[in-house]
């Protein structure tokens, strides 16, 4: 048996070994080991058409635009990791412009010929007065231009239950929250500025309050190695408070890897931290988290015999989304908003081919240009990786992020024999 350039061979600690092929999209157990590995001219070929056919499909227009909106920064927590540091305790009181922002989205979906807009309610946190008074604001201007839209939130979930009238007033239909742990690992983590809150109790509160009304529920549990013995504990309290049981409920486990207000801080890798959390999930009969680590959706797909869909690119930051926050300033990338090198262009200059000679530098961000994916087995599945996590390693965007995809396989796999699902 010979293995190509786009092939690997992964053995479990259950001595099941696993052909994994990053070209043609395959998940396969074998039963003979490979004897060699050899460079195939024809494999070679098939990847040019692949990167052809997705280079021909980067240049179809988008569906829509996804419009991010950060009126400010401000927040009401103080979240050990936040990713925007210190910026979290700037004024809540928005200068962002409304008309100036509906002008340019105007300008930029007319270029690109969006047909619709997914806007993101950002911060900070979106759900504080002042935020939400702008949002108001702002859905009442936009919707008169008649463009079709929808609203997702992404919230830490403490005034939730307070402005659920507001948030169904604007039209949010999908809510991401955070949740670490249960109460005392919650409320350590990620406390209030307000001593006199509980995060923990407020959240729940919310979520019960969203569900109720019909509103998608996304919690993220942002995972290292502090919080994740609370996994099957938290679990059983999703199950208790009867939320697996909606169909407008999620919960997704993530992994810590970059601390806005430490950057010295060093977390565990993301395979070593995978390995945690499956040995957490093997306690929970039935479990239903989803899991965000990197490889993962290739492996279910494949094993399900699901389409293969090949990366060229890695988020919306190099293909259809665009950044407003209260500086006035335009971006792709959400969590580089404050990196120059990250920044397209300015409210108060928005000029559409201005605007576009420097989108330019991100749209041509992909795994035919990075420098680390032009001979890597894993670009189909990586697309380069985060921008913004490539540029804290490498001081430049347009370098690769390379993600620990065969041993998270490995870990992942293990588990699903240990689970019984494999």
């Amino acid at each position: 048996m010979k293995l190509n350039q786009f092939q690997e061979v992964i053995t479990t600690n259950q001595k099941r070994s696993f052909l994994i092929d990053y070209l043609i999209g395959d998940v396969r157990e074998i039963k003979t080991e490979p004897v060699e590995e050899i460079y195939d001219d024809e494999t070679q070929q098939l990847e040019k058409k692949y990167i052809e056919k997705l280079e021909i499909l980067k240049k179809i227009p988008e569906e829509y635009l996804t419009v991010v909106l950060i009126p400010t920064y401000g927040c009401n927590l103080m979240c050990e990791y936040c990713y925007e540091g210190c910026l979290t305790y700037t004024a809540n009181y928005s200068k962002l412009d409304i008309s100036k922002v509906i002008q340019s989205i105007i300008s930029i979906r007319k270029y690109f010929s969006y047909k619709k807009i997914s806007f993101i309610m950002l911060g900070g946190e979106p759900v504080l007065n002042n935020n939400l008074a702008w949002f108001k604001n702002f859905f009442s201007q936009f919707s008169m231009t008649k463009i079709p839209y929808e609203i997702r939130c992404i919230s830490n979930g403490v005034e939730v239950y307070n402005e659920i009238e507001s948030l169904k007033e604007i039209g949010v239909t999908d809510i991401q929250i955070t949740l670490d742990g249960m109460e005392n690992q919650q409320n350590k983590r990620r406390p209030s500025k307000d001593k006199n809150i509980n995060v923990f109790k407020n959240i729940v509160k919310g979520i019960d309050a969203l569900l109720a009304n019909k509103i998608i529920v996304n919690v993220r549990i942002n995972i290292d190695d502090k919080n994740v013995a609370e996994l099957p504990q938290m679990h059983q309290f999703f199950q208790d408070k009867g939320w697996w049981e909606d169909s407008n409920f999620f919960a997704y486990i993530y992994p810590i890897s970059f601390n806005g207000n430490d950057l010295t801080k060093k977390y565990l890798s993301e395979s070593e931290i995978f390995k945690l959390v499956t040995e957490q999930l093997l306690l929970i009969p039935n479990c239903l988290y989803n899991l965000d680590f990197h490889g993962v959706a290739f492996t279910d797909n494949m094993l399900n015999q699901e389409i293969f869909y090949p990366m060229l690119t890695f988020c919306e930051a190099t293909t259809n989304q665009i950044v407003f926050d209260d500086k006035g300033n335009i971006s792709t990338c959400w969590w580089g908003t404050s990196i120059d090198n990250f920044i397209l262009g300015s409210l108060d200059e928005v000029k559409v081919d201005k605007f576009i000679t420097n989108l330019t530098k991100w749209k041509n961000r992909d795994i035919t240009k990075i420098e680390e994916c032009i001979t890597c087995k894993y670009k189909f599945i990586c697309g380069g990786g985060c921008s913004y996590k490539a540029y804290l390693q490498h001081g430049n965007f347009q370098r690769g992020r390379c993600s620990t995809f065969s041993e998270n396989i490995k870990v992942y796999l293990e588990y699903l024999i240990d689970a019984g699902k494999l």
